[in-house]
């Protein structure tokens, strides 16, 4: 009886939750989301530093009206925003553009127009709202399982019994019934002598 129940513990022990990002993880990140949305827009300095930054990424002249279309809309979004727009690894200036002579994506070459800017933080503002709007609780990769009865781990055992009785038959290795027998038979062999 001993074994069946450091065997229940051992199942028991498997039948836990495997989880992803902890709820503090989630809640975390979730935080830093509604943060980098309710942050206000960035000052006309800022919004010019901004604007220079990402211009960087190309070469060629831009002109005076198009860096202040520019600078116009890192003031109608939040600082944040504006960052990861102008970020030259992850940013708009990272992404690439539909080629019209092959069809195939290749890199930005130009400055973007100014949909294109709102556009890609149109859609980063609506990752962070879904990034913010997620459940704190941290998804489970595996169910839980109830606890198995007396009567199921009774059965299990008998299977299990039942099964190692097989092996040890085709194995040669006599079980206790066998060598019972054996032994009996002996005996009366004996007594008859």
């Amino acid at each position: 009886m001993i074994r069946d129940i450091s065997e229940t513990a051992t199942m028991e022990k498997y039948r836990t939750r495997k989880a992803g990002l902890t709820a503090d993880a989630l809640r975390s990140k979730a935080r830093s989301a509604q943060i980098d949305l309710d942050s206000s827009p960035p000052t006309r300095g800022q919004a010019c530093d901004l604007t220079r930054a990402l211009v960087s990424n190309w070469t060629g002249d831009v002109s005076d009206d198009r860096l202040d279309a520019i600078t116009a809309i890192w003031l109608h979004l939040p600082l944040p925003i504006c960052a990861a727009c102008a970020h030259p690894w992850t940013g708009i200036a990272a992404s690439k553009v539909k080629d019209p002579r092959t069809g195939g994506f290749v890199p930005r070459r130009f400055v973007p127009s100014n949909p294109e800017i709102r556009e890609w933080c149109n859609q980063y503002a609506a990752d962070l709202h879904e990034i913010a709007s997620q459940p704190f609780e941290s998804p489970a990769m595996a169910p839980v399982w109830p606890a198995p009865t007396a009567e199921e781990s009774a059965h299990v055992w008998r299977v299990v019994n039942q099964i190692k009785e097989r092996c040890n038959r085709v194995l040669g290795i006599q079980t206790a019934e066998d060598q019972r027998a054996e032994a009996e038979r002996i005996l009366e062999a004996a007594r008859q002598c």
